[in-house]
């Protein structure tokens, strides 16, 4: 039987799933987040990393010029991605949060850190060095560094 807490984030995920059909992604957000919280609670930690996924992927939208919130929308993908690194069965997606990260990182103009980052998921997962996403976000940090925008164009047409 599922707890207080489980029954709540059930609400509030319905909630936030149609807040994000009807395009209101701020509510949306604030439900995702309600929603991973309360399932956080109730230690449901898979449910809750889900809802935090969903929490971070919306919130982007709503970042505009803003990067006050980009380190805790990072922060958000990496202990995600470091999470799924120790489960077989979601091993395959810390790649993507990963990148995720990776890309929020170069958004926010943080070529330091995103460089930093890569070395640290690599760190903690020796495949993700050669895994096509890294070297992609590697080479969009080399290009944003050098100012080239061809660089960065060819480094996305070849992705």
């Amino acid at each position: 039987m599922a707890g207080r807490g489980t029954n709540a984030a059930n609400l509030a995920k319905d909630a936030a799933e149609k807040a994000e059909e009807d395009f209101d992604y701020d509510l949306a957000s604030k439900l995702f987040e309600q929603a991973a919280q309360a399932y956080e609670m109730d230690n449901q930690q898979n449910l809750a990393n889900t809802q935090w996924v969903k929490w971070a992927d919306l919130k982007i939208l709503s970042l505009g010029e803003s990067n006050a919130e980009f380190a805790r929308v990072i922060k958000t993908f990496e202990k995600v991605g470091f999470k799924a690194l120790t489960s077989g069965l979601s091993k395959g997606m810390a790649k993507d949060y990963f990148f995720k990260a990776g890309l929020c990182y170069l958004a926010n103009q943080d070529l330091v850190g995103c460089r930093a980052a890569m070395m640290n998921y690599t760190c903690e997962d020796p495949s993700w060095e050669q895994d096509r996403k890294c070297k992609l976000i590697l080479r969009l940090a080399e290009a944003c560094d050098q100012r080239e925008r061809d660089a960065f164009g060819r480094a996305v047409a070849d992705f």
